[in-house]
């Protein structure tokens, strides 16, 4: 199995992160993605897809990358993807607040 499937019982949240630029590795990404959303123990943690490179002109937009991932997660509360950049770190706190507010409301 995976290691991360040791840490999933004592994780308060789970961070999946992608680099939106890296199309070849787009399908080994969805079966990690697929495995972890099979996991039982994900259901009431919060979940966040960080996005990496968003600034690059060759890196997917939210929609783009959901589609890659096969991640419609509309009907998952605890489920939220983001874009980020390193330019710009602030692109990461939308990210942690909402973990941050799932924490708290649970």
């Amino acid at each position: 199995g995976r290691l991360w499937k040791d840490h999933i019982p004592s994780a308060d949240a789970i961070i999946f992160l992608i680099d939106s630029t890296d199309s070849i590795r787009f399908p080994k990404a969805k079966e990690a993605f697929d495995l972890l959303l099979n996991d039982k123990q994900i259901l009431n943690k919060p979940l966040v897809i960080i996005g990496t490179k968003g600034d690059l002109p060759t890196g997917l937009d939210e929609e783009d990358l959901s589609d890659e991932l096969g991640a419609t997660y509309g009907h998952l509360s605890n489920l939220k993807l983001y874009l980020s950049n390193m330019k710009d770190i602030a692109s990461f706190g939308c990210a942690f607040r909402f973990i941050a507010t799932f924490l708290k409301e649970t």
